[in-house]
């Protein structure tokens, strides 16, 4: 099966390794180094326009991938009815 994140970007259920949520306040400083990090690998990429509030870690086919959703982890949570 498959999780919808945002615009038209879907994932595999089975590739995910985690959902965060991402938030100003609580985000660590390496949380944001990782985050940087992906960014300039070209690991990272977003599911819209729209300020994100969580990202998802994927282990697949393509190697580790970064996704930024405008989507709540708890919306995604839901959606792909994950024991987390």
């Amino acid at each position: 099966m498959y999780l919808h994140l945002g615009n038209d970007l879907i994932i595999k259920k089975t590739d995910i390794v985690g959902i965060f949520e991402l938030d100003g306040k609580i985000t660590t400083n390496e949380t944001k180094k990782y985050l940087k990090e992906a960014e300039k690998e070209k690991r990272l990429e977003s599911a819209g326009y729209d300020l994100p509030k969580s990202f998802v870690i994927t282990d697949g086919e393509n190697g580790e991938r970064v996704y930024l959703s405008h989507i709540s982890v708890a919306s995604l949570i839901k959606r792909c009815d994950l024991p987390f």
